[in-house]
């Protein structure tokens, strides 16, 4: 089944708040610091590269999140908190760049205190990407080895 326009806004909205309502149950009856981890985008996101996301995205309502103390969701790559009071919420982003579309993201690593409530993020080491660009003419032609050799020699120069 294929559905268009306001079909899937429908079906989207719908979606939603099915969600909305089965994680409400589960959230009450838990105990404890509440701690929702996901995979999803959320409303009021900033940062986003448009040609990442599908225009049929299930984009979550904060208010999903009311009665947890976090809400920590990946999909997004680059760290932020949507919120900084509870319930605190936030993408962790990703653990390293994985496109040059993420060259200056600063990855984090987060550390929460359940009885404190509280959240440390610590800037991550991670591997740099570098763009190097090369440019061979016709008659520089090298095959086999030879022009792995002439590509290792380019780039030992950086």
């Amino acid at each position: 089944m294929s559905l268009r326009g306001s079909e899937t806004t429908e079906a989207i909205s719908q979606a939603v708040e099915n969600m909305k309502k089965r994680f409400d149950k589960f959230v009450e009856e838990a105990k404890g610091t509440k701690i929702a981890v996901g995979h999803f985008m959320i409303e009021g996101t900033n940062n986003i590269d448009p040609e990442l996301f599908s225009v049929n995205e299930l984009i979550l309502p904060k208010d999903m999140f009311k009665k947890c103390d976090f809400a920590i969701m990946g999909h997004v790559h680059k760290h932020e908190f949507l919120t900084e009071e509870k319930p605190i919420i936030m993408y962790s982003g990703s653990m390293e760049k994985t496109s040059f579309g993420e060259r200056e993201h600063v990855k984090v690593s987060l550390i929460i205190d359940t009885a404190t409530k509280k959240i440390e993020v610590s800037k991550t080491k991670i591997r740099n990407l570098y763009e190097l660009e090369f440019e061979y003419f016709e008659n520089e032609k090298v095959y086999g080895q030879k022009i792995n050799d002439v590509i290792i020699a380019d780039i030992n120069k950086y």
